[in-house]
């Protein structure tokens, strides 16, 4: 039996859900590798509890359920070379690139938003536009493979932060801040 309040209660199973969120396991041979591994793990455990992350996030415990995942970045951009500025942004590119997908994911399946009269899709089938590219605008009218996406983002964003050839014990090219 459970003694105490409801917010004791749903305090406790936020403790759970976020014990849960840090069991972040990284896989692959190189940092840049670890590093997708754990935006993908992030990515899956948000989309596999999104009532329980909401939850967390009333309670005023949000940020500790992306917090394991934001220490594994960190100590593979670590890994990669990265240090100061540079790891620090390539640790929250990531991790926005995770909550954009989540969100916009997410997006059509909450409650308090309006039903839309229109897709994007929908409204990509009227466009005429000579400076658009006709086969651009004609995928534009279809709906995007979410998973696909987020790979393409995923490696588009590791290519810029972290070079596909960097492998443990190589450093990462010079970024900006140099």
């Amino acid at each position: 039996w459970h003694v105490g309040g409801r917010e004791q209660l749903l305090s406790e199973i936020v403790d759970e859900v976020v014990d849960e969120m840090a069991d972040l396991r990284p896989t692959g041979a190189t940092p840049r590798d670890r590093m997708a591994s754990v935006a993908r793990q992030m990515r899956r455990q948000v989309l596999a509890h999104p009532y329980l992350v909401e939850l967390a996030r009333e309670l005023g415990q949000g940020p500790a359920t992306a917090f394991p995942g934001q220490v594994a970045l960190a100590r593979e951009a670590t890994a990669a070379g990265l240090h100061g500025d540079d790891g620090a942004d390539a640790v929250r590119a990531l991790l926005w690139l995770v909550g954009g997908f989540v969100m916009l994911e997410r997006l059509p399946q909450q409650p308090d938003q309006p039903v839309q009269r229109t897709t994007t899709q929908e409204l990509w089938r009227d466009v005429r536009d000579d400076d658009i590219d006709a086969g651009l605008a004609k995928a534009m009218t279809r709906m995007p493979d979410p998973d696909a996406l987020f790979e393409t983002s995923l490696d588009a964003l590791l290519d810029a932060i972290v070079p596909p050839s960097t492998s443990p014990g190589k450093k990462a090219r010079a970024t900006k801040r140099g």
